[in-house]
């Protein structure tokens, strides 16, 4: 996931920031990963430091058409309002992009978000329940590996068929819905991909609640997948970002 994070923009984390200095903080005020019940679940405790996207671990990609880096606000939360305002960044273009659980968070802002900064919406894996989604007229790519069946219950449960009673509408028949009224939205499998295409190579995990297998699906992405969901990303990108 590092890898992507570097070549994107400016990244802004959906987590609480402390104020500029935290970086600088003692390892004991650093955030600590605890453990939540007994079935392998884990919350974050603690102060996160502040993004520096001065940094010399970073790199900013910035588009030809724009002289500030668009903004990318990575999943969701009160961050979009961070996004939507400063002067060190081109808040004229804010993307929203997801993965999983976050990949179906982005897309239910695109409705409940109006804001005409909002430039597109880059959903990846996105999880078959959830928030309801609704109508909007913003830009949005929807991507899957085509060997997607996390959480599922057969090596044919794909994510993007998937129902279940609190969400009747599967993701595949939600944007075929969209592009039927005309809204501008992409539906992209790519093959030799599981769950989370930036989530290391292509391979079979087994997933445990506590002591107990709860499923086994693919994750992460074979050779040269990477390359071209990234390179359709800042594709996308750079065709919606305006000067």
């Amino acid at each position: 996931m590092s890898r992507w994070i570097c070549r994107c923009l400016v990244l802004v984390l959906a987590v609480a920031t402390t104020h500029a200095g935290a970086q600088d903080q003692a390892p004991s005020a650093a955030a600590t990963l605890e453990a939540v019940g007994t079935r392998g679940w884990f919350t974050v405790r603690g102060p996160f430091a502040t993004f520096d996207p001065t940094h010399p671990s970073v790199g900013i990609w910035v588009p030809r058409k724009t002289g500030k880096a668009p903004v990318i606000v990575y999943a969701h939360g009160g961050v979009v309002q961070y996004a939507l305002h400063g002067e060190t960044r081109n808040n004229r273009n804010v993307f929203f992009y997801g993965g999983s659980n976050g990949g179906r968070v982005i897309l239910y802002t695109g409705s409940a978000i109006p804001d005409k900064r909002i430039r597109g919406i880059i959903s990846e894996a996105r999880a078959a329940t959830g928030l309801e989604l609704g109508d909007y007229d913003i830009s949005s790519v929807v991507s899957f590996g085509g060997l997607d069946t996390w959480a599922g219950k057969s090596p044919t449960d794909f994510v993007w068929t998937r129902t279940c009673p609190s969400s009747p509408v599967s993701i595949k028949n939600w944007v075929d819905e969209r592009q039927q009224a005309g809204r501008p939205v992409e539906f992209i499998l790519y093959e030799n991909a599981g769950h989370l295409l930036f989530d290391g190579p292509l391979e079979e995990v087994t997933v445990k609640r506590g002591d107990k297998i709860a499923f086994t699906a693919f994750k992460g992405a074979a050779e040269g997948v990477l390359d071209l969901y990234e390179r359709n990303v800042r594709e996308f990108v750079m065709r919606h970002v305006v000067a």
